[in-house]
């Protein structure tokens, strides 16, 4: 999974990976690769040893992310 966005949003992202328990899961469970520039943004999720990156991950992470914005 990609999230291309604001530099700012990224750096929130990585804070949560940090920062919760469900976002240090997440990063266990996937290889996070990001850039952070002005002009493109990103933090890509690849998930390890044959797992998928599943949608509630994704709901979580951007339920907890929010908190950091």
């Amino acid at each position: 999974m990609k999230i291309t966005a604001q530099d700012y949003i990224i750096q929130a992202i990585l804070d949560c990976l940090e920062d919760t328990i469900q976002g240090k899961g997440i990063k266990l469970l996937n290889d996070v690769v990001y850039d952070l520039n002005k002009t493109n943004s990103y933090i890509r999720f690849t998930p390890k040893d044959g797992r998928e990156f599943r949608s509630v991950d994704a709901f979580w992470l951007g339920f907890m992310v929010k908190e950091f914005l």
